[in-house]
């Protein structure tokens, strides 16, 4: 199996996968969650127990679909009316809603006709686009041949987020930054789209702006990939304290098929993947991810990991032509070229005040340099206004998610990504004389392993806000060699 075979099967199986888990809670508010299951690991244990694992409309309408979009035969509207010359018990045992049961039969009596019921079913189709994602390898076709499809399907107001969520997707089969899926990386584009921005910076913990519900599925399953660093027990950890409630089963199917997409299906948890397998015939899939002939591009035709790690480590980072093969490798760092932060503290645009802090950082250490440049890549994203000032909520824990993407895109190792991660997620400490002892020595306890490199990325980023930096986190250092030496 060829690697974006992987990553297409991996897309299937997660989706799945997805669906299954989302099932069981769908609709729950918190506290029902929370009083059904005290924790995500008792909800997977009881998961994997379970002796009934049902699906939905996505997974009953991939598992009836997948072959339609292969090889087409005959109108799309004949072909699901056909799912519905099953006997309606059988639609129902396979998983149907009875809002879908409604739109197959009247499919099934009236093909030619407008149906009434896609105005409730519009994210029931989203698993039907997943074969067109692996079918085309330009954009321009999936395009072309989605909006033909979701004008069948879809809302108005759904068409745009489906058809950037399935463009994100086409992207992350084939390594490509999801900026490109999503628009024109300019500043105008993301400022104006608060949905985007959000889901762009992986920031769920705004829940005020998106949240779980129906017309927000889209939108909220690119934002949880982001959070959650393509890791199914994290997703379940976000989706649980962040939503009020949720479709989880659709929200999940979709988040799914973007995190199975981008790890591959080797690289599922494998003790949930068993569980979908033993009970859903996946085999179908196996016959139609092994006719892909497709493959996967560089992004630029480089060895794009190789040449970041020695651009960040050059000691002339400002040159001209330096800065542009960094956008070509790392495009969401375009929205930093004369960005003006509009806080007081910040004398540079974004993206000197970036340069100029890996300038700061040790050239034989690319770990701290990529942390340097990473550090604030999600500012564009989470900007907002509170009392007329300019925020940027969760920045810090917004710029790691996005790093892991774009390093996991660039094929840094698990290890490399988590101690870039780390440090930028850690990287803003509000300290002030007036913190405790105590205070003092949890924060040590909490990043003692990352400490040295910790304080020379907050020093170095204190360093390029100003044009005469105020304070250099030395008494924090004194008071911390102070206490650890008792």
């Amino acid at each position: 199996m060829s690697s974006l075979q992987d990553k297409i099967k991996g897309m299937y199986i997660g989706a799945i996968l997805g669906d299954a888990l989302g099932r069981r809670i769908e609709f729950m508010s918190r506290s029902q969650i929370r009083k059904k299951f005290p924790n995500t690991e008792i909800y997977l244990k009881q998961f994997r127990s379970a002796r009934d694992v049902t699906i939905s409309d996505e997974t009953s309408l991939l598992f009836h679909s997948i072959d339609y979009f292969y090889e087409p035969t005959g109108k799309y509207e004949e072909h699901l009316g056909k799912i519905a010359e099953k006997r309606l018990e059988n639609l129902r045992r396979q998983g149907f809603s009875a809002k879908m049961r409604n739109l197959l039969f009247y499919y099934k009596n009236n093909p030619e006709e407008p149906n009434p019921y896609t105005n409730n079913s519009g994210s029931g189709f989203v698993p039907l686009a997943l074969p067109l994602v692996q079918k085309f390898e330009f954009e321009e076709d999936l395009e072309r041949e989605l909006y033909v499809l979701m004008d069948k399907t879809h809302r108005s107001a759904d068409k745009v987020w489906a058809f950037r969520y399935f463009s994100a997707l086409h992207c992350i089969l084939r390594n490509k930054p999801l900026i490109w899926s999503i628009c024109e990386p300019t500043l105008e584009d993301i400022v104006y789209d608060d949905n985007l921005r959000i889901a762009l910076s992986g920031n769920i913990e705004a829940i005020n702006i998106i949240d779980g519900s129906a017309r927000n599925i889209l939108p909220s399953a690119l934002a949880l990939y982001i959070a959650s660093e393509m890791n199914f027990i994290k997703m379940l950890n976000y989706t649980f304290s962040q939503f009020d409630s949720a479709d989880y089963d659709t929200l999940f199917f979709c988040t799914g098929a973007l995190i199975g997409a981008g790890v591959g299906y080797e690289n599922l948890p494998r003790e949930l993947i068993d569980v979908v397998e033993q009970k859903f015939d996946v085999g179908k899939i196996d016959e139609y991810v092994n006719k892909t002939d497709l493959t996967i591009e560089p992004t630029s035709g480089i060895d794009c990991k190789a040449t970041l790690k020695s651009l960040v480590c050059d000691n002339n980072i400002f040159d001209v032509k330096k800065n542009s093969q960094l956008f070509d490798i790392i495009p969401e760092l375009c929205l930093q070229r004369g960005y003006n932060s509009n806080q007081p503290r910040h004398n540079y645009t974004l993206l000197e005040h970036t340069l100029r802090t890996v300038e700061s950082l040790p050239k034989d250490d690319y770990i701290l340099r990529l942390a340097g440049l990473l550090h604030d890549i999600s500012k564009p994203f989470v900007r907002g206004k509170r009392n007329n000032n300019t925020t940027y909520y969760n920045h810090a824990k917004c710029s790691a998610r996005m790093s892991y993407d774009v390093l996991t895109r660039l094929g840094f190792s698990e290890e490399e990504k988590t101690s870039v991660c780390i440090l930028i997620e850690k990287h803003v400490v509000n300290y002030t004389a007036g913190w405790s002892d105590k205070a003092v020595t949890r924060f040590v306890r909490k990043n003692g392993m990352i400490l040295e490199r910790l304080f020379k990325l907050m020093e170095a980023d204190n360093s390029a806000q100003l044009a005469s930096p105020e304070g250099n986190y030395t008494e924090f250092k004194r008071r911390i060699s102070q206490l650890m030496s008792y």
